[in-house]
């Protein structure tokens, strides 16, 4: 991984925790960092499809090397494991530029609410949108379902659906 990585996910941390007051679990960054490559901002990470939907273990492996290092420190919390930024003083934000910045911020406060359960299927359907040929709502709906079952209700799937046009993604006739 990169140093503009490392720094990123020290951002995108400290983001999450200025704006919704806690720290993220794996799965909340995981989904964020997705959400973030997808809306444009590469963070060099390749995802796989995974059980709570695209997962990157390059993102899972520079967690773990950034808390290695006492950057960050991953404490079970629950269910979870929740990740928090200690020092980035060897990753500091001037080194990912205004426009990185911003992006980061957009994402972390336009998806602030959402559960780490919504981040999943918006993230999913995305997924399902790369991956299909015929980008109709009836196919990505069929797609999600494919890799959910029926974790999701059909109006959560179209909720989710409707968000495509945020990362550029545009369905067909």
């Amino acid at each position: 991984m990169y140093e503009k990585t490392y720094s990123s996910i020290c951002y995108l941390l400290q983001k999450i925790k200025d704006v919704t007051d806690e720290w993220p679990g794996k799965k909340q960054l995981q989904k964020l960092a997705y959400l973030l490559q997808e809306k444009g901002t590469s963070l060099d990470l390749d995802y796989t499809l995974h059980f709570f939907g695209p997962y990157s273990a390059d993102l899972d492996w520079g967690t773990r090397v950034l808390a290695s290092e006492g950057v960050l420190s991953i404490k079970p919390c629950g269910n979870s494991h929740h990740i928090e930024l200690r020092s980035a003083d060897e990753y500091p934000e001037e080194s990912l530029g205004d426009a990185r910045k911003a992006d980061i911020e957009e994402i972390v406060r336009r998806y602030k609410d959402r559960s780490p359960s919504q981040l999943e299927l918006l993230a999913t359907t995305i997924y399902a949108f790369n991956c299909l040929k015929v980008k109709t709502r009836q196919s990505i709906s069929e797609g999600v379902r494919k890799i959910k079952g029926s974790k999701y209700s059909d109006q959560d799937i179209d909720e989710a659906i409707n968000e495509l046009p945020y990362f550029g993604k545009h369905l067909q006739a």
